[in-house]
């Protein structure tokens, strides 16, 4: 029997012509396979593309049926793979509608009265009391909540058709909404993080919204609270108001997974089906619980992504481009999915694991400086000390100069000094200063040497140009103070007159020679 065979090279489906001319490198129809480009004999081949299964991992519970994958890369080098993840935040309030009162509570004296599906008030209700002393002075209407520590929520709500029943006080006194603590499930009903939202008569519906952060320990440490319509003297006046569409909602969480494909395929071996494999453990890389650091945005999928060392890159063309050190914001992160990323910097031990990551952390561009930089010159010169002496030289020795010796003999200059030369000279105060100053030098310092300008005037100091430097040596009869002749420690012959080795009985550190 022939063995026939056909490449695909051309990898081109064509189905315009008869499948009895379809031309050879082209094929008719395919499913789930892919064309070889490799550089073997196996070039131009049609081969099955692997196949996908579900993977039930451990971050499954925090994520819930809001998240979104909005971008993900393959880190094949490493065999990991990492999610962009958006939860779009869970909505508190469940029966939005009003298509019946299912989870709203009415006060005593309260009246709910549902609009229904259809006509201009579709998914409205009027709340009313009939100011005749059934309703209590605060009667109430409200949905309960059950908040997250630390999590950032939005609450709006519609209002319109207001009547205030011919009351006419402030409006701190008519209808007000606002989330508080649930007291009667251990909140604290004082506590109201966002303050109130004032019911105002005005035409059509107006939205209201506000913002506000879950703070537990103000709430008698319950998670418990309340989004709460209230009817202020509702006692005393037939009030009415109809609102729509009311809603607490959390702000999103964003997530960066990392999931361990060698992991997943060490436990494929142990015989579970081809559908589903059993528990995995993915680990979180980032967690943002409210959307505020990676702003990550559903309609803003996120396709510029690069994996360079332990640094991952992406953007998303909504945000500004971001980066994160994968192996720090592991370590950084709760495995619980539910506490934010802290930074993680051991050179900071001040920091290390104590604050939380903020977006100028983990973004590429860096702010512009707000003004000019101030540049201020600081010196560790004491101002009331003298670090700088003069020096006399001349054009010959026979002319008057500071220099004592050298290694080169007796100098009147330093046009012959090289480096690894050594010098020994005398220091004078400017202009012939009798007055000794003492100078903050010791042994080891190295000092430099500029000659007079032109104008035969000295530098100013200190000198930021010079044309010798040096190193102070540790010489016995080192002594910095300006207008000292070291040659002759004993000048007046004060000192004893006993102690010299060669010659007794004759003034310290003077010899005496006849003439």
């Amino acid at each position: 029997m022939p063995d026939i065979k056909r490449n695909f090279l051309r990898g081109k489906m064509n189905k315009d012509h008869d499948e009895r001319l379809v031309a050879d490198g082209e094929y008719r129809d395919a499913m789930n396979i892919q064309i070889s480009t490799s550089d073997d004999s196996n070039i131009g081949t049609a081969q099955n593309i692997l196949g996908n299964r579900l993977i039930a991992t451990n971050v499954s519970s925090v994520l819930d049926d809001n998240s979104i994958c909005i971008g993900s890369i393959a880190d094949e080098k490493n065999n990991k793979l990492y999610y962009f993840v958006n939860d779009r935040g869970e909505e508190l309030i469940t029966n939005r509608n009003f298509l019946s009162q299912t989870n709203w509570y009415l006060g005593g004296g309260v009246s709910f009265n549902a609009a229904g599906n259809s006509g201009p008030n579709a998914y409205t209700a009027l709340i009313s009391t009939a100011g005749d002393g059934s309703a209590q002075p605060f009667a109430g209407f409200f949905h309960r909540i059950d908040c997250m520590g630390g999590k950032k929520y939005t609450v709006s709500i519609g209002i319109s058709d207001v009547d205030m029943g011919g009351d006419s006080l402030n409006k701190s006194h008519l209808m007000q909404f606002y989330v508080q603590g649930d007291h009667d499930n251990g909140g604290n009903n004082s506590y109201r993080p966002h303050g109130h939202i004032y019911c105002e008569d005005k035409p059509g519906v107006t939205y209201y919204h506000a913002t506000f952060t879950m703070d537990v320990t103000q709430n008698n440490g319950s998670t418990k609270m309340r989004a709460y319509l209230q009817m202020t003297r509702g006692d005393s006046y037939a009030k009415s108001v109809r609102i729509s569409h009311p809603s607490v909602i959390e702000f999103p969480n964003n997530y960066i997974i990392q999931y361990d494909t060698e992991r997943d395929r060490d436990v494929s071996l142990y015989g579970y089906p081809n559908t589903v494999s059993p528990m995995h453990d993915a680990t979180f890389v980032f967690v943002d619980i409210n959307g505020e650091v990676l702003k990550f945005v559903d309609n803003n999928r996120i396709t510029g992504i690069n994996i360079i060392d332990d640094m991952l890159f992406w953007t998303d063309g909504y945000s500004e481009p971001k980066k994160i050190n994968i192996p720090r914001s592991i370590e950084g992160t709760v495995q619980n999915g539910l506490i934010p990323t802290k930074v993680v910097n051991p050179a900071q031990p001040d920091a290390h694991m104590q604050d939380l990551v903020t977006e100028e952390h983990v973004t590429v561009i860096r702010r512009s400086p707000v003004s000019m930089i101030d540049v201020q010159g600081v010196t560790f010169r004491d101002k009331f000390k003298q670090y700088h002496a003069y020096i006399q030289i001349s054009d010959t020795n026979q002319n008057p100069n500071d220099i004592i010796n050298s290694s080169k003999g007796n100098i009147p200059n330093f046009t012959s000094i090289k480096a690894g030369d050594t010098f020994r000279a005398k220091l004078t105060n400017p202009g012939g200063t009798q007055l000794p100053v003492e100078l903050e030098w010791k042994n080891g310092d190295e000092v430099v040497l500029k000659e007079y300008n032109v104008a035969g005037n000295p530098d100013g100091v200190p000198l930021t140009e010079y044309r010798i430097k040096g190193t102070i040596s540790n010489w016995a009869e080192n002594n910095f103070t300006t207008v000292n002749p070291l040659i002759n420690k004993n000048g007046d012959l004060l000192q004893g007159t006993t102690g010299h080795p060669y010659n007794t009985g004759q003034p310290l550190h003077w010899t005496i020679g006849n003439w």
